[in-house]
């Protein structure tokens, strides 16, 4: 059985990767079947669009999350920074964070701040 909610992301105290300007912030998030052990596994969701000069973006994109209420899904959020003349995967990777779906599901009809920290660590996920 699968089920729905729509998600609106912001971030906090992202890192400044970029020399003369703030970070330039993309969120994408991804869902992990945890039983799979595999970060090659990773279904992509969605994304956000890009904030330019921004270390506490508020992004605008809507992102409607689909899971497998069995699989104990864990929803992840990578967070890159995006510069002119990337392509749509490329980008400097700034971190991760993670929530189980069931977890998010459960605040999604109200607006609730889920906070994630993110982490730095190596990134398997493909599109």
């Amino acid at each position: 059985m699968t089920a729905r909610f729509e998600i609106q992301l912001a971030c906090a105290k992202l890192m400044t990767m970029d020399i003369a300007s703030s970070s330039d912030p993309r969120v994408s998030v991804w869902l992990l079947d945890p039983t799979s052990g595999d970060d090659e596994d990773m279904i992509f969701v969605g994304q956000t669009e890009v904030i330019k000069d921004d270390e506490n973006p508020h992004f605008e994109a809507q992102i409607t999350v689909e899971y497998s209420v069995d699989a104990d899904e864990d929803v992840i959020f990578r967070v890159d920074d995006i510069n002119d003349g990337d392509s749509d995967e490329d980008g400097t990777f700034l971190g991760q964070a993670s929530i189980k779906a069931h977890e998010l599901a459960r605040a999604a009809p109200t607006e609730t701040t889920i906070e994630c920290k993110l982490v730095n660590k190596k990134w398997g996920g493909k599109r």
